[in-house]
């Protein structure tokens, strides 16, 4: 069996330059140096197809943090430095949380995967009956088929001619030796 409790997804909001642009209220050309600075210092921008950058929950947070260092009056290489450790402390701790929820949560989750294996037995098992019960009422309808085509070609069949009624020659058994 595949270890299952490998495959979590974090789920999480994320954001084009246009989006930050109206969230930090700065131009989007502001957005995309202060992502070129965090970059520059090792952060990892998520890009989509067309190359255009996806930011993340922390990516916003992280550009929040350089937009207050620059309000300081850090330049915009330092307060990408500063933001740039951030995000890389933050996303170490949660991968570090990760772990630990992974190792805590292995024995209920597959304890999980262990009574989902149970049903899916059990579904398998009414649907294998199901089958036998569609087999059982298929030749119960064909038996009933063929008992009402009977029953037409009987209903079809001319019915038999039948003599005149004669009338009752029967004599009673003493007479049967002659009159008396």
């Amino acid at each position: 069996m595949t270890d299952k409790a490998d495959y979590m997804p974090a789920i999480t909001n994320t954001y084009r330059t246009s989006d930050l642009a109206q969230l930090l209220n700065i131009s989007a050309a502001n957005v995309r140096r202060h992502a070129a600075a965090l970059e520059a210092e090792g952060a990892a921008i998520t890009r989509d197809e067309r190359g255009e950058r996806i930011f993340s929950e922390q990516d916003l947070l992280a550009l929040k943090h350089m937009r207050r260092q620059i309000g300081k009056g850090a330049t915009l290489v330092d307060a990408g430095k500063a933001a740039a450790g951030l995000l890389t402390q933050e996303r170490q701790a949660r991968a570090d949380a990760g772990e630990v929820v992974k190792a805590a949560d292995r024995e209920v989750f597959m304890a999980m995967v262990q009574k989902l294996d149970e049903q899916d037995k059990l579904l398998r098992a009414v649907l294998d009956d199901n089958e036998y019960l569609r087999g059982q009422i298929g030749r119960m309808i064909a038996g009933q088929q063929r008992i009402e085509m009977l029953m037409e070609e009987k209903a079809a069949e001319p019915a038999p001619v039948q003599d005149e009624e004669k009338p009752d020659t029967k004599r009673p058994w003493w007479r049967l030796f002659g009159e008396r």
